[in-house]
């Protein structure tokens, strides 16, 4: 079964990057105080956005995938700018790791948007089945899904090694809520080692 999950496990996820915060040495004091008293946006349209972000993979549908991240192009097209000439806008080293991660979450966009339409045909149909919370730092929500996907078409449908067609599965999609550039964005991954075929055609 993992040959039929290659293609979503390919974007990892680095959660321990969030715990991380890089701080200048100016305003290291002001910066740590203030992530004291950061919360969270409300987590009841997690699996919404999610939910959105999944659609936009099966759909194809780029613009969709940025809404449920709460990013957009010109934010991207932003962060490249300020990273080629860090110099120039003088990047703290905060400013210089949310740059990267906007484009790390542009990157997986274009990937799924792209690469995974064949784990998740039109024909398919997906339900979040189960949300966990993980521990997270302060400044971060992590969540982890088992999105239940049924395949409607045979032929469209994932295979196991054996080339057996899979008619349901559920695999594990990461949501990492965090702020970025001032914003709150959402990212979203897959895990290819967690997965559990439930039935087969």
């Amino acid at each position: 079964m993992h040959k039929a999950l290659t293609v979503i496990g390919i974007a990892a996820i680095s959660i321990s990057v969030f715990g991380c915060n890089g701080k200048s040495t100016d305003n290291k004091a002001s910066e740590k105080a203030a992530a004291q008293k950061v919360v969270l946006p409300d987590a009841t349209a997690d699996k919404q956005l999610a939910l959105k972000y999944l659609s936009g993979i099966q759909n194809e549908d780029k613009n969709s995938m940025y809404a449920a991240t709460n990013l957009t192009e010109a934010l991207v097209t932003e962060a490249r700018e300020k990273l080629i000439y860090q110099k120039k806008y003088q990047l703290t080293e905060q400013q210089l790791k949310d740059y990267e991660k906007i484009l790390a979450i542009s990157g997986e966009i274009d990937f799924y948007a792209k690469k995974i339409k064949d784990n998740l045909p039109k024909s398919a149909k997906f339900e979040i089945v189960k949300s966990e919370p993980l521990k997270s730092p302060p400044t971060a929500r992590i969540e982890v899904y088992s999105v239940k996907i049924t395949y409607q078409n045979q032929k469209e449908a994932m295979k196991d090694e054996t080339r057996r067609a899979v008619k349901e599965m559920v695999v594990k999609m990461y949501h990492v809520t965090q702020s970025l550039n001032g914003r709150w964005a959402h990212e979203f991954t897959f895990d290819n080692k967690q997965h559990e075929v439930l039935s087969y055609f």
